[in-house]
């Protein structure tokens, strides 16, 4: 009986100690709101949260990777956009604009050329935790000072002396851009001054509508032209129509009209009592419309050529310039350096500037961006904004006006961007990219929460379910200790 009674006390005893021990457990619980304190208190869920806080730890390594890239790629978006608007402001302003020269030789849209011109160099020069359009040279500014760059300094020559020298050299001498018109009898010969030239116009196309005239590709070296009168002689109205190339790479004819007026009218040469008449007045007409030519369209595309050069880098880096002085007649060209030229590009190597940095966004997934002040639409935008802002036009000029508005029109053409890149697509190729991270950026945190979920679901309580449990065990525990209690005090008196 003794045995028994001992026996019985120990098991309560033991119960009111696992008793004991689990309401320590459950209020434990409902102070923390965890399970466990230890992953081997979660039993078989131990595993999973394992696997999910690993991989919250990667996927919150991504999204760190994903916002540095998010706030770079914007800015470059952001500056992009904002020079898209730029170029279509400018584009607007030119073919709208009229010609009024103001004191420093410039028209009000020039000015606001350089004003565009100043802001494109600031807006390369963005910094970012390195430079944004430097390619890979993220430490180095990828564009020189805009005012050396536009005016050069006192030794090294900008892009506004590389226009002065590119008009210089495709004019010439005499002001017809770089052709000869000479006669002989009933014969006018038109023949460029050089071969190889680089300069200047070329003969790129005759026609004329006359029996009376014979018009012979002479194949020779300088390439010359001669215009043949002859017998019974050419009528009015007839045409002579003779097409040159443009050193910007655009074509321009001269057309002259047969007439028996005398003086002819602008366009017009005056039919001679012969053909060697005929002839000598065909010479002055053409002399004096090339240059008018010359002054006008010629002008212009030696600006835009002298604009190209510049901003246009050779395998060696550097730009070309016109070979002199004297650059009226020079024939072709040299490359710049560092002593007469103030390089404009300073950045890393264009070429791979799309893949400068390459970031990795998820698992065996990479986003590759970069950009660099050299891209064409950026190079475009440079020519543009400069050759406005660095072409210098006299009010004595009587071809001024043609001239600043050929040259209006080339830049207006140019701003158009239909076949090239314009930094309005360098900006929707970003925000591809930008599309992508934002994307995946959102699918991170889908999964970062659900595996938050997962581990919350392993690791937190139900607070009401443990509250009625630890309400049970204290309880339980209470009546055990009033059973052991009574235990105690009982012996052999109470059952005699």
């Amino acid at each position: 009986m003794q045995i028994s009674s001992l026996a019985q006390a120990m098991n309560f005893i033991k119960d009111i100690g696992s008793l004991s021990s689990k309401m320590d457990d459950l209020t434990r619980q409902l102070a923390s709101g965890k399970i466990s304190e230890t992953f081997s208190g979660l039993g078989s869920s131990a595993s999973l949260v394992l696997s999910m806080r690993s991989d919250i730890s990667e996927m919150s390594a991504y999204q760190d990777n994903i916002s540095y890239t998010q706030i770079r790629v914007s800015t470059m978006v952001d500056v992009y956009s904002r020079i898209d608007a730029m170029g279509r402001s400018l584009q607007s302003d030119l073919l709208g604009a009229g010609y009024e020269l103001l004191s420093d030789g410039r028209t009000l849209e020039q000015q606001m050329a350089e004003a565009n011109f100043d802001e494109l160099v600031a807006l390369m020069n963005t910094e970012l935790e390195g430079y944004l359009f430097s390619g890979e040279a993220t430490s180095t500014a990828p564009v020189a000072n805009s005012d050396e760059m536009l005016n050069g300094t006192t030794t090294k020559d900008g892009v506004s002396q590389y226009i002065e020298q590119y008009q210089e050299a495709n004019l010439g001498t005499s002001g017809l851009g770089r052709v000869t018109v000479n006669t002989t009898t009933d014969t006018v010969t038109l023949a460029e001054d050089a071969d190889p030239s680089a300069y200047g116009f070329k003969l790129s196309g005759s026609s004329t509508d006359s029996a009376a005239v014979t018009i012979t590709d002479n194949a020779s070296s300088p390439p010359s032209y001669d215009i043949q009168f002859s017998a019974p002689q050419i009528t009015s109205g007839e045409l002579i129509e003779l097409e040159f190339t443009l050193p910007d790479g655009t074509k321009e004819t001269i057309s002259l009209e047969a007439t028996y007026s005398d003086p002819p009218a602008d366009g017009q040469f005056t039919i001679g009592v012969d053909e060697d008449a005929t002839a000598a007045n065909f010479n002055t007409a053409l002399t004096t419309a090339l240059t008018e030519e010359a002054g006008t369209t010629l002008t212009a595309a030696a600006a835009i050529q002298g604009a190209d050069a510049y901003f246009d880098y050779t395998t060696n880096d550097v730009p070309l310039r016109v070979d002199g002085p004297p650059y009226a007649t020079a024939t072709g060209t040299v490359e710049a350096t560092e002593n007469n030229t103030v390089l404009w590009y300073t950045g890393g190597d264009p070429s791979s500037a799309d893949n400068t940095t390459v970031v990795q966004i998820d698992d065996g997934t990479y986003v590759s961006y970069g950009s660099s002040a050299y891209e064409e639409a950026m190079r475009d935008m440079f020519k543009s904004t400069a050759v406005m802002a660095g072409t210098i036009f006299s009010e004595t000029d009587p071809y001024a006006e043609e001239a600043y508005n050929a040259l209006s029109s080339r830049v207006a053409t140019t701003l158009t961007f239909d076949a090239s890149t314009s930094p309005a697509d360098l900006a929707t190729e970003l925000g591809l990219k930008a599309a992508r991270l934002d994307n995946t950026s959102a699918r991170h945190g889908n999964a970062i929460t659900l595996a938050e979920n997962l581990i919350g679901d392993a690791e937190n309580i139900d607070e009401y379910e443990v509250a009625v449990m630890l309400t049970e065990v204290r309880t339980a525990l209470e009546a055990s200790y009033s059973v052991t209690a009574m235990m105690q005090d009982m012996s052999l008196v109470n059952y005699l």
